[in-house]
């Protein structure tokens, strides 16, 4: 609330239900218009590009980079896939039950995989002060 009342404007929101804890949430997106960045400020820039063989590649001015490999992440989805489909094939009750939760297991292993990545790259350039953090996306 405290930026809304600093000038932020509302773009846009979504009402999102948590299944597991019973409750719904209200998730607004922000604008505020902050001044650019001079050379005398900013010490040091991040470039973060994301991809599907490499989940995130990162570049810095220094020339420094890091990739962090998609490899396991993705012939994980591939086997969730594969049985997938042998499950959507059956359509049985069971089969039913047994999609769902894997609907769930895949979404969490998507979701821990892309969160220890951004928390790696966060805490190593954490440290050399990376005062603007680009992010490009496919």
């Amino acid at each position: 609330m405290a930026l809304i009342q600093h000038g932020a404007n509302i773009k846009a929101g979504r009402l999102w239900y948590d299944k597991q804890r019973k409750q719904f949430y209200l998730l607004v997106c922000l604008e505020r218009e902050i001044a650019d960045p001079t050379p005398e400020v900013q010490q040091a820039i991040l470039g973060v590009d994301v991809g599907q063989r490499y989940l995130a590649v990162t570049a810095t001015l220094t020339e420094e980079s890091q990739f962090f490999s998609g490899k396991t992440v993705m012939s994980r989805a591939d086997h969730y896939a594969r049985l997938q489909k042998r499950l959507q094939r059956k359509g049985t009750r069971a089969a039913t039950r047994r999609l769902v939760a894997l609907s769930g297991r895949e979404r969490r292993l998507k979701l821990n995989s892309n969160h220890v990545i951004a928390k790696r790259i966060v805490n190593r350039h954490s440290r050399t002060h990376a005062s603007t953090q680009a992010y490009a996306q496919r």
